[in-house]
């Protein structure tokens, strides 16, 4: 999928945040602001609609949301072998038992799953053609350090 346009990355952000709805004119300039850091990325643009669709239509709440895209204290361009990552998840009870499989099996279930819609990276391959490590889109990275923010 390529960026969108800002004409495309507004009517988008438009339609998911606000619907039929007039934009509200003291959001407009913080709204286009919001858009230029999304630069066209639509899984961005679909993130942060429904964070903006869901929270409060405040000038001071969409510049905190403008000014945290970008931030983060997480380094950035991070890669985490195959191995740890499942190894995490089953440590942590995020993989659900499955009689037929094994934790490990459903993981990289999980993790293919993810792959396939591109919110996952693979950073590096084995000389087998397995993959060796992950990382994530720095967007992605970034909207997921705006959600820790908030709790």
């Amino acid at each position: 999928m390529r960026n969108l346009t800002l004409d495309e990355s507004w009517n988008l952000l438009h339609e998911m945040v606000f619907g039929a709805e007039r934009y509200p004119p003291e959001l407009k300039d913080i709204g286009k602001m919001i858009l230029m850091e999304c630069r066209g990325l639509p899984l961005l643009l679909v993130l942060i609609g429904g964070l903006l669709y869901k929270s409060e239509r405040t000038l001071h709440y969409w510049k905190h949301v403008e000014s945290n895209i970008r931030s983060g204290v997480l380094r950035e361009d991070y890669e985490i072998r195959r191995s740890k990552l499942t190894k995490l998840w089953v440590a942590n009870r995020f993989i659900k038992p499955d009689r037929s499989k094994s934790f490990e099996e459903v993981a990289e279930e999980y993790l293919k799953d993810l792959v396939d819609r591109n919110l996952i990276l693979v950073r590096e391959w084995s000389y087998r053609r397995e993959i060796k490590t992950y990382g994530i889109h720095d967007i992605l990275r970034d909207f997921c350090l705006m959600k820790v923010d908030e709790s």
